[in-house]
């Protein structure tokens, strides 16, 4: 699948203003603090999220052969700093053993500075749904990770845009 065949079946993002998409999961913190959700690899200000290579990639960027596990344990890294529950961390090696995917922290800040994290996406590269996860610490951290999902996953049925 192409990148316009899979951002086709997304929700499109749409701009208040240059810098800041137009977002209403009903999660009034996190919809002022997002900037912008994107897939794949990014690093914004509410979304953390990276690929994730295969357990059984064995072979890095510069050609070099390491040990199974190693290259997606480095990519796993962020999300075991963040305190991603081991369950959660579980289910994504479990389902990128012989595939890359794609693994989504979702969150908001506190008045003083503290990341609270509302919840987790697992997509396969072509960004399909596998799996959510809500964390937080109140039912408004399913807002956000319910409502950030039409812009990072689909789903078979189509069900989410």
């Amino acid at each position: 699948m192409d990148y316009e065949e899979k951002r086709a079946k997304l929700k499109p993002i749409e701009w208040d203003n240059p810098n800041k998409m137009h977002i209403e999961t009903g999660h009034k913190t996190f919809d002022r603090q997002t900037v912008c959700l994107s897939c794949g690899n990014c690093w914004a200000p509410t979304q953390h999220s990276s690929y994730v290579r295969a357990w059984n990639d064995t072979v890095n960027p510069v050609g070099q052969k390491v040990t199974p596990g190693h290259l997606q344990n480095y990519d796993l890294r962020y999300f075991w700093d963040i305190r991603t529950p081991k369950y959660v961390i579980d289910k994504v090696k479990e389902h990128s053993h012989d595939k890359e995917v794609i693994f989504y922290a979702l969150f908001h800040w506190t008045n003083d500075g503290h990341r609270i994290i509302d919840g987790y996406i697992l997509t396969d590269k072509d960004y399909k749904l596998i799996q959510a996860w809500t964390t937080g610490p109140t039912w408004k951290s399913s807002l956000v990770v319910y409502g950030a999902m039409p812009y990072l996953a689909w789903r078979e049925d189509g069900s989410n845009n």
